[in-house]
């Protein structure tokens, strides 16, 4: 006879749009309470603890279990070696490898692995498909949880925040009724594609000259690119937008400079250009209360978006205001509430993606020489 499908267990994956498909989770029908369980299994670039860690989380509505083993490697360079069973592990955060965490979570109801999400961060190259696997986002989203809530737990030694280009490989299987043979899957992270090759030991030569300083506004694109790979999109977007105004600034600033153009940079950047459009939009309405505002004499320095319409009505051979806007607009709409931290609001890799792409327009199109 031929073995019966455990119930319930097809009828819960017909389920996963219900009102928790948004992580993938369903309802346990045909289960008897507790005896549906999901494993997720995955890996950390990093030691977590100094001893092992058995944590309880209550996530999403569910009793989760999550283990931690962190093991741990001195890098063989450094002058400080330990003996077993002692280990080292730096005190201050750097890029030196000094062990790995093993992550091992149990929630108790069906998590279909599989499903398809939005990606955490951006691949460095283009790739078959950008989706992420749901198992490797509620991983994430748990141990990020849990970084937090351990931060000053004094067992607790992480000192990177963790990010979705952490996370190695994701191990998933669901276990019913103490069976350990449902489903077993292991998945890479999508976002991260490797080149592989034979390096040569023939060596280069290049003579570098004088290197010149890279410009500010190229670093800071840099800088986005490395945290979108990481899946850090608010720090993405905030060195897009510090990187976006330098570009504008110092473009307007050189294109007025090799015009030979009477206009003053303080007026560009603020001097009395704010106030005297104010006063002239009053004229123009009011004629007869424009003598009788008393108008600031402080100088006020104007928005970016102010600095770049100034610029293209009263520089000679200056761009279109309106595409030029139009990018900005793309690239500053999340600045004012990261930048002063009114928003705890997501922001999506398409979001980002969205930026990075009007910002290299900026660069490319924005009076560049």
């Amino acid at each position: 006879m031929a073995a019966q499908k455990p119930r319930g267990l097809r009828l819960s994956y017909a389920r996963l749009h219900s009102a928790r498909a948004t992580v993938g989770i369903t309802p346990r029908p045909g289960a008897l309470p507790g005896s549906l369980v999901t494993k997720l299994k995955t890996f950390l670039p990093y030691p977590l603890a100094v001893r092992p860690l058995q944590l309880q989380l209550h996530w999403e509505g569910l009793n989760t279990v999550i283990r931690v083993d962190s093991h741990f490697a001195s890098p063989t360079d450094f002058m400080l070696q330990t003996v077993p069973p002692n280990v080292s592990r730096p005190m201050s955060t750097t890029r030196r490898q000094y062990g790995t965490s093993t992550v091992e979570i149990e929630l108790p109801s069906l998590i279909d692995p599989s499903f398809q999400v939005q990606p955490l961060q951006i691949p460095a190259v283009g790739v078959a498909t950008e989706a992420w696997p749901n198992g490797l986002k509620v991983a994430f989203e748990i141990i990020y949880r849990i970084f937090w809530a351990l931060r000053h737990h004094p067992d607790y030694i992480g000192t990177w925040v963790p990010a979705p280009g952490d996370l190695g490989d994701i191990e998933s299987i669901v276990v019913l009724n103490g069976q350990n043979d449902l489903g077993f899957i292991r998945r890479t992270n999508p976002s991260i594609v490797f080149n592989v090759f034979s390096p040569s030991t023939e060596p280069l030569t290049l003579d570098l000259g004088v290197a010149a300083d890279i410009e500010w506004y190229k670093r800071c694109r840099v800088l986005a690119d490395q945290y979108a790979f990481l899946g850090e999109a608010r720090e993405a977007i905030f060195w897009l937008n510090v990187g976006v105004e330098s570009l504008l600034r110092k473009r307007m600033e050189d294109h007025i400079s090799n015009a030979g153009v009477e206009v003053d940079l303080d007026v560009i950047d603020g001097g009395k250009s704010y106030w005297d459009e104010a006063k002239q939009l009053v004229v123009e309405k009011f004629p007869a209360l424009a003598d009788e505002i008393e108008w600031p004499s402080v100088v006020r320095k104007p928005s970016l978006f102010q600095q770049l319409k100034f610029y293209s009505s009263n520089v000679p051979g200056a761009p279109s205001l309106n595409p030029v806007k139009s990018h900005y607009s793309k690239v500053s709409q999340r600045r004012n509430a990261l930048f002063h931290g009114s928003s705890e609001a997501p922001i999506s890799i398409d979001d980002v993606r969205a930026a990075m792409e009007s910002f290299d327009w900026l660069s490319e199109n924005f009076v560049a020489s």
